[in-house]
């Protein structure tokens, strides 16, 4: 009666770490997709997400803005889509919002930083992908760096908006 009964234990723990070893790894595969490098997730007040992955979000129309940066030298040409057709995409109108609602730019290296959301159409801010025709990367604050046309804009010089420029993007959120 032992030997069954232990036999019996013995049988429950190895389905029970198989199964979980399953969950485990399909768990890590739907994360994996949900955070896949050079996808962008968008998040409306709602809390309903979009994720456009790096081919979808290089296929809406390009812009481009030429300014410099607090954090390169020079002149630099970046392109990529406006925040405004981003947001489009994932069926947000900016224009349906209060000039006081926020958005919150996350980053793969956790900086978070809330901004309001008319910057999309009072300063056309761009979602860059590409920095003088080359595409970013993480290393160099890609996949994706948000953009204001800094020497358009004599406000957009002063420091106090350089926290703005969120680099590393991975996730917008309506607040």
């Amino acid at each position: 009666m032992a030997e069954v009964l232990r036999r019996d234990i013995l049988k429950n723990l190895v389905l029970t770490a198989v199964y979980g070893s399953i969950l485990f790894i399909q768990a890590g595969t739907f994360a994996a997709r949900a955070e896949k490098l050079g996808d962008l997730r968008i998040t409306d007040q709602s809390g309903t997400s979009v994720t456009l992955s790096e081919e979808e979000l290089l296929k809406l129309p390009r812009s481009s803005i030429k300014t410099q940066t607090a954090w390169t030298e020079g002149i630099h040409h970046f392109e990529g889509v406006t925040l405004t057709n981003v947001l489009k995409k994932a069926n947000i109108d900016v224009k349906t919002f209060t000039p006081e609602t926020l958005l919150r730019l996350t980053a793969w290296n956790d900086y978070i930083v809330d901004i309001p959301l008319r910057d999309a159409t009072d300063y056309n801010t761009l979602i860059a992908a590409f920095m003088d025709g080359t595409r970013l990367t993480i290393k160099d604050k890609g996949p994706y760096w948000l953009i204001y046309p800094r020497d358009d804009h004599n406000e957009l010089q002063d420091s106090r908006f350089d926290h703005r420029w969120s680099w590393q993007l991975k996730e917008l959120t309506i607040k």
